[in-house]
């Protein structure tokens, strides 16, 4: 097989970007039962994991944010993971990453979205500030990710002099 690199990953808040969509708005408490209950019968142990986890790293559990939660992981992180983990198994260099950085947008309600972490990679995020975030602390983010990318694209690890990003 092919010993092509791989770096794949998500934002931790995906699914955030779609809410301000939602033509009914979030999910009420109800609803979000009803949501994890379609899923099958562990869909009520799944529910209250997705609502322990988050009140445990002191995230937010309001409904909306529980679902948007599950949906981030069900669309994105889960996926992304199994691409990572079949990667790594085949012993292919392989390297995954969670971005973190906040969006502003909306009162900070987008979190860690999609799509965010591409302003940072491309050297965008002043382009949109109301959206990526500006100032000192998201030129570093930008140019740490821009040294990190260009790196993995020239060699294949994404490590630089100042980030050792560890394999997968």
């Amino acid at each position: 097989g092919s010993a092509v690199p791989l770096m794949a990953g998500w934002t931790a808040d995906e699914f955030k970007l779609f809410e301000p969509s939602w033509a009914d708005g979030p999910p009420s408490a109800e609803e979000l039962e009803q949501l994890f209950d379609e899923i099958g019968p562990e869909g009520s142990r799944l529910r209250e994991t997705y609502i322990k986890a988050r009140a445990a790293r002191g995230d937010s559990i309001v409904p909306g944010d529980v679902w948007s939660s599950a949906l981030t992981d069900w669309t994105f992180r889960v996926p992304s993971d199994r691409l990572l983990e079949a990667n790594a198994a085949a012993g292919r260099p392989t390297y995954g990453y969670v971005f973190t950085w906040e969006s502003p947008g909306y009162g900070g309600a987008l979190g860690a979205c999609h799509s965010l972490d591409v302003f940072f990679v491309s050297g965008t995020h002043s382009l949109v500030p109301d959206f990526a975030g500006s100032g000192p602390a998201a030129d570093a983010l930008a140019a740490s990710m821009m040294d990190a990318w260009v790196a993995f694209a020239r060699s294949g690890d994404p490590s630089t002099p100042a980030l050792d990003w560890p394999r997968f």
